[in-house]
């Protein structure tokens, strides 16, 4: 993958995706760290509390670290990088469609960026950029 595109190469429309894809992330993992501080100031205790807490936690740096990793190849011009973060999108925007009616403010943030982020992803100047051997 030596022939990976400069970044500033890409379309500004899908420069603008990748940095949707990054702030995405970022408040995804924020309102997952949220969840956990939540739920221990509602007094979740116990080994099984812990474990879950944990497993949140890492769930979310893990998350949110593939998406940074895949959006990086996307805007590099790998067109796999699409398909997947698509994938990811569309699990993000179903499982963050309940905080439309939680008024979670953090999860509504994460929908519209990730929506936001897919529909440039797809745009046809972002569509020509990728459109390659991968």
């Amino acid at each position: 993958m030596s022939d990976l595109r400069p970044i500033a190469a890409a379309p500004s429309i899908l420069r603008t995706s990748f940095w949707l894809w990054i702030a995405s992330a970022v408040v995804s993992f924020l309102s997952g760290i949220v969840g956990v501080i939540v739920a221990v100031q509602a007094g979740a205790s116990g080994s099984s509390a812990t474990a879950v807490m944990a497993g949140a936690v890492v769930g979310a740096i893990i998350g949110a670290g593939l998406r940074v990793v895949i959006a990086v190849f996307m805007v590099k011009g790998v067109s796999w990088a699409r398909i997947i973060l698509t994938i990811f999108g569309g699990l993000t925007a179903l499982t963050s469609l309940p905080s439309l009616f939680t008024g979670d403010l953090l999860g509504i943030l994460v929908l519209a960026l990730t929506v936001a982020a897919g529909i440039m992803m797809w745009s046809p100047a972002a569509s020509a950029y990728l459109r390659r051997r991968y």
